[in-house]
């Protein structure tokens, strides 16, 4: 029993579902005729994401309350990697049988969502899902192609198993070192100090997404509402565009490399607030993620949504890919990393505001100006 690693898994499943649902969600057009659809559709999807959010970080307190140091002497599970991020647009990667996409937000990518969030033993077949109301049990299907969580079938089996794994443990510590309800979601947060405290975090996990159809709030039947409902239009975004697509546009170019700087510097600050109990570090770092989010990356990823690739027939859209600085992989350089990192966004920022029109800049200027006020918060 390595519940260790199978927290890892339960961090990848997580963090690997957030671009999804992001991509998605940037591609959803708020302006035209259907605007307003458009706008509340985001908001529902944006409602996901910062449950998946959560989700991350009850796993990864879980993990962090396991009362040993790891090899390299770090509490917290390491999410600023590239071993640890998903791969998106290759048939060949398949989570439970179901490849890792980034595309508009459609009926065919909510139909995706949905076998992603599904407790079903075999994901959905292709084609229009299956209506589970609330409350009904699952239909039983055939044995799928998985190889992310060793033996599960399906996400909810996962968490399944790794709550029975859980039970078993005897050793719990590190709560200074966890997301606490003051910090990150209020009351869904749990900082885990025994057994019952674990199983509370996983509990939420599964009851709002990851393996539960059970209840309206539920990820399932959130976009099961979205997919019976797609009266949005959306912006011609690419499939599982990469960074590399956009070196014949510079603009654009720039806007991507500023953009996966961000999503790692999200990474890494996140990782680094599971290995320090310092109020005021804490505090800073926790501001950080939340100016990320709020005013960086979404900001950011729309308008990356909007801008169109001459004689490609799309527009772009962000890519979520590992930036790598010196000392990338490193774990004793963590805050040298950080610090290049951040110094990246604003130096890829500045380049797609050298060479932007007027209207471009004045939408970049406040992001360019929201990194000024996120600074690694350890000085070196």
């Amino acid at each position: 029993m390595d519940v260790k690693k199978n927290l890892e898994t339960a961090l990848k499943i997580e963090l690997a579902t957030i671009p999804l649902y992001l991509y998605a969600m940037h591609s959803i057009r708020t302006d035209g005729a259907k605007g307003e659809k458009g706008a509340n559709a985001r908001a529902r999807i944006g409602v996901v994401v910062q449950q998946e959010m959560l989700h991350l970080a009850l796993a990864g307190n879980v993990f962090t309350s396991l009362d040993s140091a790891s090899d390299d002497g770090h509490l917290g599970p390491r999410l600023y990697s590239q071993a640890f991020l998903a791969q998106y647009g290759h048939d060949e990667v398949l989570w439970f049988g179901i490849p890792l996409k980034l595309e508009q937000c459609n009926k065919r990518s909510l139909e995706r969502f949905m076998k992603l969030e599904s407790p079903y033993v075999e994901p959905l077949d292709d084609g229009e899902p299956e209506i589970v109301a609330p409350g009904q049990p699952p239909p039983k299907h055939k044995e799928p192609r998985s190889t992310i969580a060793g033996d599960a079938k399906s996400i909810g089996e996962f968490y399944a198993q790794l709550k029975r794994d859980v039970t078993r443990l005897t050793h719990w510590g590190n709560k200074d070192f966890q997301f606490s309800a003051n910090e990150f979601f209020a009351s869904n947060m749990i900082q885990v100090t025994d057994k019952e405290s674990a199983l509370a975090a996983l509990d939420i996990i599964v009851e709002q997404g990851e393996g539960s159809s059970s209840t309206e709030e539920a990820h399932y039947q959130m976009f099961l509402e979205l997919w019976k409902h797609v009266e949005w239009d959306c912006w011609p975004v690419p499939h599982s565009p990469t960074t590399e697509h956009y070196r014949n546009f510079p603009f654009v170019y720039q806007l991507a490399l500023a953009h996966n700087a961000s999503f790692c510097y999200q990474l890494i600050t996140t990782q680094k607030t599971w290995d320090v109990s310092s109020p005021s570090v804490r505090q800073a770092l926790n501001r950080n993620v939340h100016a990320l989010m709020l005013n960086i990356s979404g900001p950011l990823g729309y308008f990356m949504a909007k801008q169109p690739l001459q004689d490609e027939g799309h527009t772009a859209g962000p890519t979520f890919e590992f930036y790598s600085v010196p000392g990338a992989e490193e774990l004793d350089k963590v805050d040298e990393v950080a610090r290049n990192l951040h110094k990246a966004m604003g130096i890829h920022l500045d380049n797609a505001i050298s060479v932007a029109d007027t209207a471009q800049s004045a939408e970049l200027w406040p992001i360019r100006l929201s990194v000024d006020r996120v600074e690694w918060p350890i000085k070196a």
